[in-house]
């Protein structure tokens, strides 16, 4: 099956304001997918958008409408938008390391607690032990998110 959509681009800066506006509403009476790129550069836009986000009819947009949004980390980018929207972030997570190291030196289970065998699978449990703390010391970083 070939994707046939139409899908609009613009980089955001100075002055791109109207122009991101007037690709929106025709991408909202099309069906297209837009696609603003550099949100960070257009602070005083960013108001603009939300507005417009927020404002969405559902009776009047067309059901394939999709927007795609890319941003620097910033203070001036609407916080209604990071809340509704499905978040993709690229930047490696800083504190896994951390968080890897006070799970294994804080309070952590014996291994008697676990092993109730006559041959434990030490090794096993190992990796069993690093995974789970892998994975909780991701949940954590990412919970900003």
């Amino acid at each position: 099956m070939r994707m046939t959509k139409r899908m609009l681009s613009i980089s955001l800066g100075q002055g791109e304001g109207p122009v991101a506006e007037k690709m929106f509403i025709e991408a909202i009476e099309m069906g297209s997918w837009v696609f603003f790129q550099n949100c960070h550069l257009a602070p005083s836009w960013m108001p603009r958008l939300e507005f417009l986000i927020d404002n969405i009819d559902l009776d009047v947009t067309h059901r394939d409408f999709r927007i795609w949004l890319t941003s620097s980390p910033t203070p001036s980018f609407p916080a209604s938008i990071l809340q509704n929207g499905s978040k993709m972030i690229v930047e490696p997570p800083r504190g896994i390391k951390a968080n890897m190291l006070r799970a294994f030196t804080g309070q952590v289970v014996e291994y008697s607690d676990f092993i109730s065998s006559e041959k434990p699978k030490v090794s096993e449990f190992k990796w069993l032990l690093f995974s789970l703390s892998l994975f909780h010391g991701v949940c954590l970083e990412r919970r900003k998110f």
